[in-house]
């Protein structure tokens, strides 16, 4: 499979719903009110603030690669590493990544789920809001 082959679709959970949607729900969710689909400023302008005071950072790949995009002008990437990256470690693409944004003077750290059941995907958070690839 070619490298470029993961990156183009959106990335979607069991139901089907694209992550940064499911997200976006949780932040409405836990809220309880505070922030509603009529007012998303607390969603887009002060997203990381309403992610850590209402659903906080989760310890795994994902909820790491948010933390790290909340903490400056950097991008957190989350790979899911399934078994059709083939014989391209993940590690590998990883680093390729970082590599290609370093060039154009970006700063970004990957966080890798080894062993995806659903196949390869990845998510780039830039200041907590998602843009999804698999």
């Amino acid at each position: 499979m070619p490298l470029a082959s993961v990156l183009f679709l959106p990335v979607y959970a069991e139901d089907r719903q694209p992550l940064g949607a499911i997200l976006g729900a949780q932040l409405i969710k836990a809220s309880k009110g505070e922030i509603n689909d009529g007012n998303y400023s607390d969603l887009h302008f002060n997203r990381c603030a309403a992610i850590e005071k209402y659903l906080g950072f989760t310890d795994d790949p994902l909820g790491r690669a948010i933390e790290y995009s909340c903490k400056g002008l950097v991008i957190g990437i989350t790979l899911y590493a399934g078994k059709d990256l083939g014989k391209h470690p993940p590690e590998k693409i990883a680093q390729h990544f970082k590599n290609e944004l370093e060039k154009h003077f970006m700063t970004s750290e990957v966080f890798i789920k080894h062993n995806h059941e659903y196949g390869s995907a990845m998510a780039f958070f830039i200041n907590g809001e998602t843009y999804e690839y698999n």
